[in-house]
């Protein structure tokens, strides 16, 4: 599935840590799916804010992560807040929290009450959050709630999750969130419809209200586009922070974000994507910045690519998509760019994931076999070197992605140029994050090609972005991230199976079978893997590499000062 990303920087000794969101995590409080982000209050009714980065059951580590808006079921954690799973033959979820449980209906909603577990059946007509059967949802994930039949209470310290289906992926719960009744619960009973939750939520209205979060840092003070302040939980049952206050801006804007670095304001910036690559590349071989910080460059499984809108004319036609490809020379554009640190990609499998497929149909550059291509589409050259088709009408693509982002804008301008050698005119048109997410992908409001990445689990099924289902669209209040709205029943197909398949090996050849699907539709065009880029302090500590979805602020409770 696709998970989008926050630019996170740290900074700071004993008594204040600052850090820094950029991009998606740009979004204002109104644009943030809450359904993801309700969880919990501790036993106590804790004043909790616990910011993590992957709510998933297995190896989700400590709760209570800085960074994204999702907070995590607390897996081995401290010892009377444990979580495990395993699988049943009945194709359920065995959840063993030591929390009360009490069982009870409405609306398909999972609560929880002053410390207790109140299990809702799903199904049961509309509801907030994610837990519905219902259109009005409006989140990426919607097939995880859809997926749960009903919430059996064991006893009141075990509930079990019924599945309607047994799934390779059972344990994977991306998004399950809790919701704390006695604060939602009037919320959700004010509703008109399902559809208001984020507009009304106190998640949206007052995120500081005590008893919303839970972890190692209380969310103190928050101005929307601007900053978030954290203060140590007191009631945290976990290791105790060690510092006393974290604090996180927004910078969108890649240039500002290393001039606050160097100025001091901020300390610590962690992938995904803060800094852009080419930035920390030269800032990595100062002999100043050397000696303040640990410029650090792990592989992560994003996949950085241009999503294509199939409604535009030329685009609608597969030869065009596939001469576009062999019309750039990614090779060279990483190297030149970020010294080959990201290796060009082939579809959305990354190299390092066991479903990868070594044979798949790959473009190298081509400039010939492009222009051939767009021969065949009925593109000639016009007077200008611009194609035109038999109409006169220009092949001309409007370019977006976010402003602002350095890499992403240069990129842009290679493939501009790259392009217009093979008789393709591009018009670069930027917009804001905050808006681009928001508005401009999941209501397709882009004309033609559209710049983003997104990250994802190993083996992670792409039922959210290559899925009829995860098209998102007004009928379904633009749930899901399938923005090129790539509709194959192929497709379709091979994704429920690959689900279904619980042996590894023989979901191997329906992996394979999809990526030639991929590759030769080309919904998209994969440009390369990137890297995190982190600048650590020489003085901190604790900090978290994980390379996929959980945050490096999944673990914030154990940083201190070497």
């Amino acid at each position: 599935m696709a998970y989008w990303f926050s630019y996170l920087v740290a900074g700071g000794a004993y008594g204040t840590l600052c850090a820094a969101h950029s991009a998606h995590s740009l979004l204002p409080l109104s644009k943030v799916n809450h359904g993801e982000n309700c969880f919990k209050t501790n036993r106590n009714c804790c004043n909790g804010v616990a910011f993590a980065g992957s709510p998933r059951f297995p190896g989700a580590g400590r709760q209570g992560c800085i960074g994204h808006w999702h907070v995590a079921i607390p897996v081995q954690s401290a010892p009377r807040h444990r979580a495990h799973h395993r699988k049943n033959l009945c194709d359920a979820f065995w959840l063993s929290a030591h929390f009360h449980l009490q069982r009870r209906r409405q609306d398909g909603v999972l609560f929880v009450h002053r410390g207790t577990y109140r299990g809702e059946r799903a199904g049961q007509g509309g509801g907030p959050g994610r837990w519905q059967k219902g259109p009005d949802g409006a989140f990426a994930r919607p097939d995880v709630f859809l997926r749960i039949t009903k919430v059996e209470t064991i006893d009141d310290k075990n509930f079990v999750l019924h599945m309607n289906r047994a799934e390779y992926d059972f344990a994977e719960l991306f998004a399950f969130a809790l919701i704390p009744a006695h604060l939602e619960e009037p919320v959700v009973k004010g509703l008109a419809t399902p559809a208001d939750y984020n507009k009304n939520t106190l998640y949206n209205r007052t995120p500081t209200s005590a008893g919303l979060w839970n972890g190692p840092y209380k969310l103190a003070q928050i101005q929307s586009g601007a900053f978030l302040v954290f203060e140590p939980n007191p009631h945290w049952w976990g290791q105790k922070p060690y510092f006393k206050r974290i604090t996180i801006k927004t910078i969108d804007n890649t240039a500002t974000l290393e001039a606050n670095l160097r100025s001091g304001d901020l300390d610590f910036i962690s992938g995904v994507l803060g800094l852009s690559i080419d930035q920390a590349l030269a800032m990595s071989k100062e002999p100043a910045l050397q000696q303040k910080f640990n410029f650090e460059f792990p592989m992560l499984l994003v996949y950085e690519q241009i999503h294509m809108n199939r409604n535009h004319p030329a685009l609608a036609d597969k030869r065009v998509r596939q001469a576009l490809l062999l019309g750039i020379d990614r090779e060279t554009l990483v190297k030149q760019l970020v010294e080959g640190k990201f290796p060009v990609a082939h579809t959305w499998v990354n190299p390092q994931e066991p479903g990868y497929d070594p044979n798949v149909m790959k473009y190298p550059f081509d400039a010939s076999k492009a222009k051939a291509l767009l021969d065949q589409a009925g593109f000639k050259p016009g007077a200008d070197g611009i194609r035109v088709n038999a109409a006169g009408q220009r092949l001309s693509l409007e370019y977006m992605t976010t402003a602002g982002n350095k890499l992403r804008e240069l990129i842009q301008q290679v493939l501009q140029n790259q392009w217009k050698k093979i008789g393709v005119e591009v018009v670069i048109k930027n917009t804001p994050a905050r808006t681009y997410f928001g508005e401009t992908l999941k209501k397709q409001q882009f004309s033609a090609l559209a710049q983003l990445a997104w990250t994802s689990n190993p083996e992670a099924p792409p039922s959210d972005t290559l899925s009829t289902s995860g098209i998102p669209t007004a009928a379904n209040n633009y749930a899901g991230v399938n923005y090129t709205h790539f509709s194959n029943p192929a497709m379709d197909k091979l994704i429920d199976e690959v689900k279904r398949e619980l042996d590894p090996a023989k979901r191997k050849p329906l992996w394979a079978e999809m990526q030639k699907i991929y590759a030769e539709e080309l919904p998209v065009l994969p440009l390369f893997f990137r890297t995190d880029v982190y600048v650590v302090p020489k003085w901190l500590t604790g900090v978290l590499r994980p390379g996929q979805k959980p945050s490096a602020y999944f673990n914030q409770e154990s940083w201190g000062v070497r």
